[in-house]
C-alpha cells in the first residue's frame, strides 16, 4: 500500500452547508475521483478542533444519549469485537431508563465503545449532510458515531468495511492503524474477518477536524488515546455494477425457462455431451448480449438512484395548510435528496422520486425537466418555459410541492 498522504487545510470556510467539496476541502473532489476513490486512503489534517462543531459535538452526543428512550434503540456497545445492542441491558418497563442508560455508561466507563448507529434518520445536521452526499455521489450515505473512552481502548480489532468510509473526527484523538488489504473492492457478501497477523503499514493519528478516507475493503484497527475519542463514520452505499447485472439476470432467469434447466444426465462423466454442454452455454450466453440492453440497465439504474434514500420532508406540514397561498412569483426550490427522474410512457410523462411515480399529462413534459434541471436553485412558476398558461405554471408547482419534490424557502 502507498502511503497515505496527508494534507494541511486552511482553517476558513466561507461555505454555510455542507457538501462534499466542504467535508474533503482543501482537495478538488474531480482530484480525489482520480486519485483516491476506491483506490487510495487519504488523510486530511486540518488543525482546526471546530471544523465539524457544526455536525456534531461531544454535548450533542451526550444529549443524543440522554434523551434516546428506554429502549436505547440504534446503540450497541463493542469491545473486543463483540457488539451487545443497549436495548438488551436488562431492565424493561415503564420506569426501566435510567436503569439502562446506567448500564450503558457503566459498559463504557469500562472501556467499551458506544456506537449510535443511524444518526442520518435521527440528527438534522447529519441528515442533511447526507442528503447533500446521495445528491451528489448517486449513492446512499450512512452516519454513524463510535465514543471510545480514553486509555487505548478497542471496540474492534483489525477488520475491513464492505463500504467505502469518511471518518471525521469530532473530538479527541485517535490512532488508526491500516494493513496489508488482500481483497480489493469486496463485495457485501464476503467475510470482513482478517487473520492476517503481519504489522501495520501505516499509522494515523487523527486530531479533530481531520478527515480519513477508506476505500472498502481497506483492513484497519483504531484504538483511543488517552482522553474520550468522538469520530462520524459516514458510510457510502454506491450503487454497483455487479448488482446491476445480477439483478437483471435475476429477472431474465425467472423469465426464460431456459436458464432454469438441468445440465445432461451424466455430462461430468461423459466425454460424448461436453459438446452439447458448450454449446447450450453458448446459446445462454446469446442470449444475454440480446435480451439485456444497454440502455435498459441505465434506466434501471436511474431509478435505483432517485430511490435510494429515505424522502426528507421537513416543514412539509406548514407547506401543504400554505399550498393556496403560492402564485407565479414564490420562490421554490428541489428538495436535496429527491433526485427526480422524468421519463415517458404513452401519453404520459412519469416523473420518479421518493420512491412513487407522478403520471402527468405529456403537455408538461418541458416544464417538468426544467424543474429538474434547477437543482437546489431558486425559481418561480413564472420562470417555467413553454406555452403553459399561468394558472397551469401554478398548479403545476402546488402539486409538486404537495407530493414532496419542492419545498419553500424558510422566512
Amino acid at each position: 500500500m502507498d502511503a497515505t498522504p496527508t494534507l494541511s487545510a486552511d482553517s476558513s470556510d466561507d461555505e454555510s452547508h455542507w457538501n462534499f467539496t466542504r467535508l474533503i476541502q482543501p482537495v478538488d473532489p474531480q482530484i480525489f475521483e482520480k486519485e483516491n476513490w476506491e483506490r487510495n486512503p487519504l488523510h486530511i489534517a486540518r488543525g482546526n478542533a471546530e471544523y465539524f462543531s457544526d455536525l456534531l459535538t461531544l454535548d450533542d452526543v451526550d444529549s443524543l444519549l440522554s434523551f434516546s428512550g428506554s429502549s436505547l434503540d440504534g446503540i450497541l456497545i463493542a469491545k473486543n469485537d463483540q457488539e451487545i445492542p443497549a436495548a438488551s441491558l436488562g431492565a424493561s418497563g415503564p420506569h426501566s431508563k435510567v436503569n439502562n442508560l446506567e448500564a450503558l455508561y457503566r459498559h463504557y466507563r469500562d472501556g467499551a465503545t458506544l456506537v449510535l448507529n443511524g444518526l442520518e434518520r435521527r440528527w438534522p445536521a447529519l441528515a442533511r449532510l447526507c442528503d447533500a452526499l446521495t445528491a451528489e455521489f448517486s449513492a446512499r450515505f450512512l452516519a454513524n458515531v463510535y465514543v471510545t473512552p480514553g486509555g487505548n481502548e478497542q471496540g474492534f480489532g483489525r477488520h475491513y468495511d464492505n463500504h467505502d468510509v469518511f471518518i471525521a473526527q469530532v473530538h479527541g484523538t485517535k490512532r488508526w492503524s491500516l494493513y496489508h488489504s488482500p481483497q480489493h473492492l469486496p463485495m457485501h457478501v464476503q467475510d470482513r474477518r482478517n487473520t492476517d497477523t503481519t504489522g501495520p503499514e501505516q499509522e494515523i493519528m487523527l486530531a479533530p477536524g481531520d478527515l480519513l478516507y477508506l476505500p472498502r475493503g481497506t483492513v484497519h484497527a483504531a484504538t483511543s488515546t488517552d482522553t474520550t475519542s468522538v469520530h462520524l463514520t459516514i458510510g457510502v452505499l454506491p450503487i454497483l455494477w455487479a448488482d446491476t447485472l445480477q439483478q437483471a439476470l435475476a429477472r431474465l432467469i425467472a423469465d426464460d425457462v431456459r436458464f432454469r434447466t438441468a445440465l445432461p444426465i451424466g455430462f461430468a462423466h461423459t466425454p460424448a455431451l461436453h459438446a452439447q454442454v458448450r454449446d447450450g452455454f453458448t446459446e445462454l450466453i446469446d442470449i444475454l448480449s440480446t435480451s439485456l440492453s444497454a440502455q435498459d440497465l441505465l434506466q434501471e439504474s436511474l431509478r435505483k438512484a432517485q430511490s435510494i434514500s429515505a424522502p426528507q420532508l421537513r416543514h412539509h406540514l406548514a407547506e401543504l395548510d400554505a399550498l393556496p397561498s403560492i402564485g407565479l412569483d414564490t420562490p421554490v426550490r428541489r428538495r436535496t435528496a429527491a433526485s427526480p427522474l422524468v421519463t415517458s410512457a404513452d401519453t404520459a410523462v412519469c416523473l420518479h422520486f421518493h420512491n412513487k411515480t407522478l403520471r402527468l399529462p405529456m403537455s408538461l413534459s418541458a416544464a417538468l425537466r426544467y424543474v429538474v434541471s434547477q437543482g437546489d436553485a431558486h425559481f418561480c412558476a413564472r420562470a417555467i418555459p413553454g406555452d403553459l398558461t399561468a394558472p397551469q405554471r401554478v398548479n403545476l408547482i402546488r402539486q409538486l410541492v404537495r407530493e414532496g419534490l419542492l419545498t419553500t424557502p424558510r422566512s
